[in-house]
C-alpha cells in the first residue's frame, strides 16, 4: 500500500514539475560558412512548465571546441509565440546572440528556429526538429 502511494506521489510530482520536455537538434542552416559549414550539431532540450514558461533545460554547446561560455538566458512569450535568447562567447572573446523562436499552444512547440547574430548582424539561421 505504501509503495503504491509513493508511486502515485512520484508520478504526480513529475507531472507538476515537467509538463513537457523534448530534445531538438539543429538542421537546414543558411548563412555564414563559419557557422553553417561547422559539422557540430547543436542540441537543446526545451521544457514547458505548468505556467507555460518555456526554457532550455539542457544543451551541448559547451562541447563545441570554440565555445567558452553560455549565459544570460532570457525567455519571452507573446500571444502564441515564444523566444529564448542567450549569449555565447567563443575562444576569440566574440559575444554571439542566439535566439530560439517558435510557436506554442497547449504546451506543444512548433516551427522552431534558431538565429545567430554578432554585433546586431544576422549571421545564420537554422531550424530545430
Amino acid at each position: 500500500m505504501i509503495k503504491k502511494l509513493l508511486g502515485i506521489l512520484f508520478f504526480s510530482l513529475l507531472l507538476i514539475t515537467n509538463a513537457f520536455t523534448k530534445e531538438y537538434v539543429t538542421y537546414d542552416c543558411s548563412g555564414h560558412p563559419s557557422i553553417c559549414d561547422d559539422k557540430f550539431v547543436m542540441k537543446f532540450t526545451l521544457e514547458v512548465d505548468n505556467n507555460e514558461n518555456i526554457f532550455i533545460s539542457k544543451h551541448n554547446l559547451l562541447e563545441h571546441r570554440h565555445i567558452v561560455k553560455v549565459n544570460e538566458f532570457n525567455n519571452f512569450k507573446t500571444n502564441s509565440k515564444f523566444y529564448v535568447k542567450f549569449y555565447i562567447i567563443n575562444n576569440l572573446n566574440h559575444k554571439f546572440l542566439f535566439t530560439i523562436s517558435g510557436k506554442y499552444k497547449d504546451s506543444n512547440l512548433s516551427l522552431i528556429n534558431l538565429e545567430v547574430e554578432l554585433d546586431n548582424k544576422k549571421l545564420a539561421s537554422m531550424k530545430l526538429k
